[in-house]
């Protein structure tokens, strides 16, 4: 039983009602729910052990209520307007993220974070304060999955709430692409330029003169050098011309093996960055996953960071897996030299992000289901905590695999989330790591749609549509026969982004949902377990 529908009646006709005008009222409040559907801010329920009991009241407050209390039944086709939005032509998003059967992943947000956010919040006071001019790097650390990047875009959170032409730019170093240098700056100040052309001012004219200004900027200090920023920078040809003649000079020479060019590139980057926080106060550049970084590319951090000629603020945030940093690393290395400087106006602030604590697991899973009371979901917190050592982006993952498994699921009847403590221990069981479990959720995917991952996971953290056209084509050997029997790649790409394995930041875009994804898809040695349910020693395979 559910909420029941209520119907306005005049205050003098509540007693004398007809029979016949008592159901055409009950008529027209069907068709009233027939027009919607019944989503979370509409439903006023206890969370607690009473959640889904009737919402109809006493006798007593009945008889002082000009209300008339109609209590409907749930029939097969309710069901589906209650639990479904029915108006998909306007593709209401809010609604469909509130309907109530479905699990509210965007309502967990940075839970047991918050000290973290304060430190955030200081560090970007420093640079937002008038007339201090400094340079930080925050360096976030901790296992894979622990929300690292997460907490790092927070910081484009603060910054858009500032008020002030800030810029918040990130780019992201690849496991596969560990060879190619400055994959993430060239990534990030791609997306630089890119702001710069799409800055929110008055007209378009006032658009083109900042780009303008920009560029006249970098002309006057590089000269005829300016060309080796676009050999490393996206989007720099459609902010400024460059000279063909001094391009074509240049193309045959490498500028990252010979001393000579090398030097110039390093002062090149640095005027640029000098222009660029001229213009963007303060701006933050974000580079994710660290310990893949190339050696030239943390020259460089090193180089922005210690440029006493550049007098505006910048902020650099990092992001590594500890577990994959030790004493050794280049990235020590340089976090080393930056601490010796001895500059006083650069500020190194370290963040180590552990796994949550079992009452943040229960806060997680409170949210996650839109309960209020701990205690009802103190039991499931314990099992989840145990299974994957609180580690966010693993707890995320589990839950959903407990839905999908049926362990999870939302009783229709009750109007609340429903599971069986002693059905989870015994069906599930702990896993090495969210690889792992990835690995095992895929397992059940169509052996097509596993090659597909395989290919995509060759391709980067992110790839656009017609890369994976050109390559997918040519593939035949995942479960088909013919070509004419495979699925499409545009259907592939769907249901890989339905089951959440990959996103669609732009149209024509993808890119991996997280490193542990691409990490699990691009594994060719899946191991042929189950997490979920047993099967016999004589059908398990060694």
């Amino acid at each position: 039983t559910f909420s029941a529908s209520m119907i306005m009646l005049p205050a003098n006709t509540t007693k004398t009602t007809t029979k016949q005008e008592r159901k055409e009222a009950q008529l027209s409040t069907k068709a009233d729910h027939d027009d919607g559907i019944i989503s979370t801010d509409k439903i006023h329920h206890d969370d607690s052990s009473t959640m889904g009991k009737s919402s109809v009241g006493s006798t007593e407050a009945t008889e002082q209520s000009d209300f008339s209390v109609r209590k409907p039944t749930i029939q097969d086709e309710f069901k589906s307007k209650i639990v479904q939005p029915t108006n998909t032509l306007k593709k209401n998003k809010n609604v469909e993220e509130f309907t109530v059967n479905k699990l509210r992943f965007n309502s967990v947000g940075l839970l047991g974070r918050a000290n973290e956010i304060r430190t955030l919040q200081a560090c970007l006071d420093r640079t937002l304060e008038p007339n201090r001019r400094t340079k930080e790097i925050i360096m976030i650390s901790g296992y894979s999955g622990t929300g690292k990047s997460a907490l790092a875009l927070e910081m484009n959170k603060k910054v858009n709430s500032a008020k002030r032409r800030a810029a918040f730019v990130a780019g992201k170093f690849n496991q596969y692409r560990s060879g190619e240098p400055l994959s993430a700056i060239s990534e990030a100040f791609g997306k630089l330029c890119h702001k710069c052309m799409l800055l929110d001012d008055a007209n378009e004219r006032v658009k083109s003169s900042i780009c303008e200004k920009i560029s006249g900027a970098l002309r006057s200090e590089l000269k005829n050098e300016v060309h080796l920023l676009t050999r490393i920078i996206p989007n720099l040809n459609e902010m400024m011309t460059i000279n063909a003649h001094d391009a074509a000079a240049c193309d045959n020479i490498n500028t990252t093996n010979s001393k000579a060019r090398q030097a110039g590139l390093h002062f090149a980057i640095r005027v640029f960055i000098r222009i660029m926080s001229s213009y963007f106060s303060p701006l933050i550049i974000c580079l994710d996953d660290l310990q893949w970084a190339d050696a030239l590319s943390l020259e460089i951090i090193e180089l922005l960071l210690s440029d006493a000629q550049n007098g505006n603020s910048l902020m650099i945030i990092g992001c590594y897996r500890s577990n994959e940093v030790d004493g050794t690393h280049i990235l020590s290395r340089t976090l080393r030299h930056l601490t010796d400087t001895g500059d006083e106006s650069l500020y190194l602030t370290q963040i180590n992000l552990g796994n949550l604590r079992e009452k943040e697991v229960n806060q997680v899973i409170m949210a996650l289901l839109s309960i209020d009371d701990d205690s009802r979901t103190k039991g499931l917190a314990s099992i989840c905590h145990k299974r994957t050592m609180g580690n966010p982006f693993f707890l995320l993952e589990f839950i959903k695999v407990l839905e999908k498994e049926g362990l999870l699921f939302f009783h229709l009847g009750l109007f609340q989330w429903k599971w069986n403590e002693s059905n989870i221990e015994a069906n599930t069981s702990s896993t090495k790591n969210v690889v792992h479990l990835l690995q095992v959720k895929m397992k059940k995917l169509p052996l097509e749609a596993q090659g597909f991952l395989q290919c995509a996971a060759c391709l980067g953290s992110s790839f656009t549509l017609e890369t994976m056209l050109s390559i997918w084509k040519h593939q035949t050997m995942f479960g088909t026969r013919s070509a004419a029997s495979k699925r499409s790649t545009d259907e592939l790409l769907d249901t890989m982004v339905k089951e959440e394995y990959l996103e669609t930041p732009e149209i024509g875009n993808y890119r991996w949902a997280h490193d542990n994804v691409q990490q699990a898809a691009g594994r060719h040695d899946w191991k042929h377990q189950t997490m979920f349910g047993t099967r016999s020693a004589a059908s398990k395979r060694s």
